[in-house]
Formats: C-alpha cells, structure tokens, sequence
C-alpha cells in the first residue's frame, strides 16, 4: 500500500529548508533517486518562486509537500518508488511544478517527498489542499497501485490494508469494499453533517445496512 500524505508549505524559509532536506544525496542514493517536473533541483527554490511573480501570487501557501510511502515488505525498490511517484504527480499535478526525492534511509519504508508549487505553470491557478483535494490525489494513487498489482490503503482507518482478493475485486468493479470505501471518502471529503437515521439512509439506498449496534455498514445484496 502507497500511504499518501501533505504537509503544507507556508514561506520560502520552509521552502528553501524543505528542499535542502529532501535533495539531500546521502538520502538519495546521491541524487540518483530525485527527479524534476518543469524545474531543476539546483534551481528549485527560485523556480517555484519566478512562476508565483509571473501570475502575481505571491501571497498565500508556497508550496505542497507530499509523502508518499510503501512498507519495506511489500518488496517496492528504491527505483520503483521514485518511478510511483513520478506517476502520481503526473496525474495528480499536470503543469505543476514538482521535485521529487525518494528516501533510502528508513528501515521500514521506502518514501518518496513530492514537492508541488502552488501555482500551476501553465495556467496560474492555485492548488488548493483541502479534503476534497486529498481524497483526488488518494484516489489516483490507489489506481496506481491497483494497476501496479500493489495493496492500498484503507482511508477510513489510515491503517488497514485492502487485501489483495480486494484489490482482485476492485479492478474489476465487483467490490462492494471498494464501493463502501469511496461513499466513505466522499462523505468525509464533503464534510456532510448527518443524524443516525440520514446515515442509515444514504447507505440504505446505495445498497449498505447501518448495524443499528455497531453502526457498521454492511452489504444487503
């Protein structure tokens, strides 16, 4: 399973500190594991900030700092990792800015820092990180790593890994886990405030019993 996270970054000081640590070579196999969208690694810092000038954005967030992580016994390589997270901000941040530093140093995880300009490129739009974001990145992350034949997270607990007779499943739309997982997703990226009885409904129309006990869905049919 892939565990994507953000932290934001909010003034060029965190920026500049950000990219210092993740670009550093005893991290990256010397700087083989890091690898730039639409700047250079030596001239990040400045790069992001030249595209903020040009769309006059200049005040708010800087920038985006992704992690995205895989446990050592899933068998993900240093090189496989970096080529994971070069996929994801592909599809996750066309015409962003974005350096990425995949990290040997852990002993439990292989991880990879993506960090993303908040202001698009091409276009000067403002990437906004919020639930809804967050729930699309995770999203397309975990269609990668179906694609890939690799576990993915289970959001609603942060922990849980779907098994792979779910991951099966799910590629070929047959899971009702899968199905559940996303109302979930949806439901929390929305942040809809509902009565016990309104959950059970929701659920109730989309094909899910709300255990009155332990108020876990379940599938009717």
């Amino acid at each position: 399973m892939a565990i994507a996270n953000v932290v934001p970054i909010k003034s060029t000081t965190h920026l500049s500190s950000c990219l210092a640590y993740i670009l550093n070579p005893e991290k990256t196999s010397g700087g083989e594991l890091v690898y730039c969208s639409d700047c250079d690694s030596a001239t990040a810092y400045t790069d992001f900030l030249e595209v903020q000038k040009m769309y006059d954005e200049t005040d708010g967030r800087i920038a985006h700092q992704f992690i995205h992580s895989f446990p050592r016994e899933q068998g993900v390589t240093n090189e496989q990792a970096l080529e994971l997270a070069k996929e994801l901000a592909e599809k996750a941040f066309p015409a962003y800015q974005c350096v990425i530093a995949t990290h040997t140093d852990s002993e439990n995880t292989v991880h990879s820092h993506i960090v993303v300009n908040a202001i698009n490129a091409k276009y000067g739009y403002r990437y906004h990180d919020n639930l809804e974001t967050l729930s699309i990145v995770r999203k397309i992350n975990d269609d990668i790593c179906l694609e890939h034949g690799l576990p993915i997270i289970d959001h609603i607990t942060g922990l849980k890994s779907i098994d792979s007779t779910t991951s099966y499943l799910t590629k070929t739309g047959k899971s009702w886990k899968y199905e559940l997982k996303t109302h979930l997703d949806f439901l929390l990226a929305s942040n809809q405030k509902m009565i016990f009885p309104q959950l059970q409904e929701y659920f109730r129309v989309r094909g899910f019993e709300l255990d009155k006990e332990r108020k876990t869905p379940c599938r009717t049919s």
